[in-house]
């Protein structure tokens, strides 16, 4: 197989490392467009501060904790390796054996073609 990609080598990065650095630029990006809004409609940053402290005080974060969650174990899931795009996973419920090939991993799903 020839490299495209003459002087890269060994040098990439994994596809799962890939799609981790992809999630935190796309966070990163969205939180510092979020704050250029506010300064453009000289808004403080303090009311979405304060109004995110009503909401968790008012216990409405609550129905989140579920995606929080899943969010930690894709974050576990992109540095611990378990799995690359590619791999061929089975897993059995009941009497079925599923057996598949993982297309995307993400934060919050696998996704995989059985």
């Amino acid at each position: 197989m020839r490299n495209c990609h003459p002087g890269l080598g060994d040098h990439r990065l994994n596809i799962n490392t890939q799609t981790l650095l992809d999630e935190i630029v796309y966070i990163t990006v969205l939180t510092i467009t979020s704050f250029c809004i506010l300064s453009i409609w000289q808004l403080p940053v303090g009311i979405p501060v304060a109004a995110v402290g009503v909401c968790h005080n008012c216990e409405l974060l609550l129905p989140f904790q579920d995606i929080l969650k899943d969010l930690v174990a894709g974050f576990y899931l992109l540095l611990s390796k378990p799995f690359f795009i590619g791999d061929q996973i089975s897993m059995t419920i009941a009497p079925t054996v599923y057996v598949g090939k993982v297309q995307n991993v993400e934060l919050r799903a696998t996704s995989c073609v059985l």
